[in-house]
């Protein structure tokens, strides 16, 4: 984490957090700066499956446009660091949900989603073919 924070001394609070389909996911806390780390799990992986370096692209070149993706800070891919590749993305406020349903939420709060409906429409828009995701396969 220093080369996240460089510098900086003080303690690091880590929280393993649920969700984060099937690759862990962290809050990571050092002073003010809240950050989230997600890893590959241990173990042995098929090449393909949990491509944390995938992820890490595509939400770097979508940070490109005008969809809100959290701020990517880092990728690291050796493994004798934590064991295994992972990347650190800046904390975002809001709502997770765990759901795609969203149990629990009243109707009305489900058609005024602002964000995502713009989020929506802005990828509508794009044709698909920008600079920034034609290598993010």
């Amino acid at each position: 984490m220093q080369a996240v924070a460089p510098h900086d001394d003080r303690e690091f609070v880590i929280e393993r957090i649920s969700g984060g389909q099937s690759n862990p996911t962290f809050y990571v806390t050092c002073g003010t700066r809240r950050l989230v780390v997600r890893k590959q799990p241990n173990g042995s992986l098929l090449p393909s499956a949990h491509a944390i370096d995938r992820e890490f692209r595509v939400m770097s070149a979508i940070s490109a446009t005008e969809v809100p993706v959290p701020r990517m800070v880092r990728y690291c891919d050796d493994q004798n660091v934590i064991a295994t590749p992972f990347y650190v993305m800046e904390r975002v406020e809001g709502r997770v949900y765990h759901q795609s349903a969203l149990p629990g939420c009243a109707p009305a709060h489900n058609r005024s989603r602002p964000v995502p409906e713009r989020s929506k429409a802005r990828r509508e828009r794009r044709d698909g073919r920008s600079p920034n995701l034609v290598n993010a396969p």
